[in-house]
């Protein structure tokens, strides 16, 4: 064979290898990171029975009943706690946790002088400046301790790459340790705030549903949880003979699980 046609051929054989390798390589790549996510798979990492974490609740909160002595509406109520979470099968498992929340309700006063902003500089009994008798301005505030215990229900695989449906039914333990009525002063923001704790039950005891879901946060185990949440109390909150009514709340909980 003539030299000409040797580096020829030797030509033609590397271009051919080099043609192979770089069309291997995307495969090469795509092999190798498929191993890696094996080691991580989110069905493997959904699969962790133990989860806990801080849970921030964003809800609506109101008063309820047969014979309640105001007229209430829904105020925005926060709140803050721990959760953990267990599943002894794929698809069941149990929670519990420990938070603080507000509660309460908005009073619904006759208006007999033209809503909140009409009298802007009109003194209330205490001084306040607003119109004494507006709806918006007066609030029932309770701050509680709050113990909750649930059953767990989870989709055993993930509908989406990374999110299951999940949802829980359950008890819920509240402690009043604080009651104020509040009346809002509309200019300066001193508001008149009344201690009311001893005209309200401290124990209660109510059901909480919840659903929604969670999502794996990328794919390191952790879950990020989105649910739409309801409770409500099974007793009187009245300590005295004012009325007869129990609490009601439902809003966003979301859930950070480690």
């Amino acid at each position: 064979m003539k030299p000409n046609q040797t580096k020829s051929h030797l030509w033609k054989i590397t271009l051919a290898v080099s043609l192979l390798l770089l069309l291997m390589t995307p495969t090469l790549i795509a092999q190798t990171m498929n191993s890696v996510k094996q080691e991580n798979q989110p069905e493997q990492l959904h699969a962790k029975n133990l989860h806990w974490g801080v849970a921030v609740q964003l809800l609506w909160t109101t008063l309820d009943g047969p014979a309640l002595p105001e007229s209430y509406y829904t105020k925005p109520s926060l709140g803050i706690g721990l959760r953990a979470e267990y599943y002894f099968l794929p698809f069941l498992g149990m929670s519990a946790g420990v938070g603080f929340q507000q509660r309460g309700a908005g009073i619904i006063n006759p208006d007999h002088t033209g809503g909140a902003y009409s009298h802007p500089l009109t003194l209330d009994i205490h001084g306040n400046q607003g119109d004494p008798d507006s709806t918006h301005l007066q609030k029932l505030r309770f701050n509680t301790l709050e113990l909750p215990v649930s059953l767990l229900l989870q989709t055993p695989n993930e509908i989406i790459e990374g999110i299951r449906l999940s949802a829980s039914v359950g008890v819920i333990y509240i402690y009043h340790f604080e009651a104020n009525l509040v009346f809002e002063s509309v200019s300066d923001g001193d508001h008149y705030v009344q201690p009311v704790t001893p005209a309200y039950l401290r124990h209660d005891l109510g059901y909480q549903l919840s659903a929604g879901v969670d999502i794996n946060i990328a794919e390191t185990g952790s879950r990020f949880q989105v649910h739409y949440l309801y409770n409500a109390g099974l007793g009187n909150v009245y300590a005295a003979d004012q009325g007869q009514g129990r609490q009601v709340a439902y809003g966003i909980r979301l859930t950070c699980l480690f």
